[in-house]
């Protein structure tokens, strides 16, 4: 048995160890995937649409004896999963990804011994986790998250695509003004759609009508709104980044589109190399989705889970 957790449940007090009632998969809203939305929402639509929500609980009030425990999210519940794991509740405990930015955010929980498996959005992550914590690299797996390819399916002829759009994540305007003008200046439409400040059907509504997306963020441990968008058959410019952040007085090296290709978009870093790869990018015909197709549904990443943490439904 698997019970994915994303939140404290009345499964971790003693009290509630009973029999297991499966947790009753409704109607999709955001406010019952807890965690990161994206990601919990992608692994449980997938394992909804691999009909296998009989057989893996998510948020379950109870846990049954030997049943095999994944925290997806939330510090406090994997303390708390520990604990069952000590006491011998718990046959297996993997984790990961959205619990902490760094293994050195709580070392004991997150190296703990009890862990069977911890899983990493992507490459650079890992490398990243593994040097805060070399105790933890032999346990480390790399797992992204998917998108939903119904949902993100455009039906737009090339003709009807006419923006060219620009996401921003935490970056002045300063920053980025130079490229919007650029394309003005050279009679393009453009679109600014701002991180946190849209809902999933607003951005969708804007991908039906790019041409083309140029994206500026600095770091991204796994860019789910960049899949979104390939799936939408909208090719990506993606801002190289600085390469690194600050995070608690430490410098973290970092990627900004660490499942970039060649099938999907380009990278920029300055004007020059903006408009050259913008240029070609227009010449081209490239068809993101397909990569999505075969990499990064919601269906192929859940197995790819079950695969990774060794669950046979």
């Amino acid at each position: 048995m698997l019970c994915i957790f994303t939140e404290l449940t009345p499964a971790f007090r003693a009290k509630y160890f009973a029999k297991l009632k499966q947790y009753v998969l409704k109607k999709t809203n955001k406010n019952r995937f807890s965690g990161h939305f994206a990601v919990t929402r992608s692994l449980i639509e997938g394992l909804q649409r691999l009909n296998l929500y009989s057989k893996v609980y998510y948020n379950p009030k109870t846990i049954p004896e030997g049943a095999h425990v994944h925290v997806l999210a939330n510090l406090e519940v994997l303390k708390a999963a520990i604990e069952l794991k000590k006491n011998g509740r718990i046959k297996t405990l993997t984790a990961g990804p959205n619990i902490v930015v760094l293994p050195s955010d709580n070392m004991p929980a997150i190296t703990s011994e009890h862990i069977n498996l911890y899983l990493v959005n992507s490459v650079w992550v890992r490398k990243l986790y593994a040097q805060n914590a070399p105790k933890l690299s032999t346990k480390l797996k790399i797992w992204p998250a998917g998108v939903n390819a119904q949902f993100w399916k455009s039906d737009a002829e090339t003709s009807e695509r006419e923006y060219i759009v620009f996401y921003i994540k935490n970056q002045p305007a300063e920053l980025f003004q130079p490229f919007t003008n650029y394309c003005i200046a050279n009679n393009f439409k453009t679109k600014t759609v701002i991180y946190g400040n849209y809902t999933l059907e607003e951005f969708k509504a804007v991908l039906e009508k790019a041409k083309l997306i140029c994206v500026f963020s600095n770091s991204e441990s796994q860019g789910i709104a960049l899949i979104e968008a390939w799936a939408m058959n909208v090719p990506s410019l993606v801002w190289k980044g600085n390469g690194s952040f600050v995070y608690k007085n430490q410098i973290i090296e970092c990627e900004s589109a660490p499942y970039l290709t060649n099938e999907c978009g380009l990278y920029f870093e300055k004007i020059p190399d903006f408009i050259e790869n913008f240029n070609l990018l227009l010449r081209q015909n490239l068809q993101p989705r397909q990569y999505v197709l075969n990499n990064l549904t919601d269906e192929i990443t859940t197995r790819l889970f079950l695969q990774l943490i060794n669950f046979k439904p």
